[in-house]
């Protein structure tokens, strides 16, 4: 009867790792980098910074390389979003981003700022 408990004991951990890990698998998916589906020499990369959240900063749109776009980025368990702040290299503001994957390889954003909406589609490259 030990031996069984040990073995179920033994078996609910191991789930719990993997399932553990599958979610963090599946929140570190925005890392990489992307391009703009509308206008492909825009290109960012994600990374995860040392607290945790996400960045993205512009790796090839003329000369604005290494710009800061996206910070502080959380992944959302419950709505499956990343959240956060976007700042447009040719706007002093912050809006808000709710960064929303459709597909893999397919990454919605979403800006909004007070009434006003804007919609971008960027595609992995790698």
């Amino acid at each position: 009867m030990e031996g069984t408990t040990l073995k179920s004991t033994e078996l609910m951990m191991a789930l719990m790792l993997l399932s553990s890990g599958l979610t963090a698998q599946s929140a570190k998916s925005i890392l990489g980098k992307w391009k703009g589906e509308e206008d492909a020499s825009r290109q960012i990369e994600f990374y995860q910074e040392k607290d945790g959240s996400f960045s993205g900063k512009v790796i090839n749109d003329n000369g604005k390389n290494g710009t800061l776009i996206f910070k502080q980025l959380k992944y959302d368990e419950q709505s499956h979003t990343y959240k956060g702040q976007m700042m447009p290299p040719d706007a002093k503001l912050s809006i808000n981003a709710t960064l929303t994957f459709h597909e893999n390889n397919r990454l919605e954003v979403v800006g909004k700022k007070f009434l006003l909406t804007k919609t971008f589609h960027f595609t992995r490259i790698q």
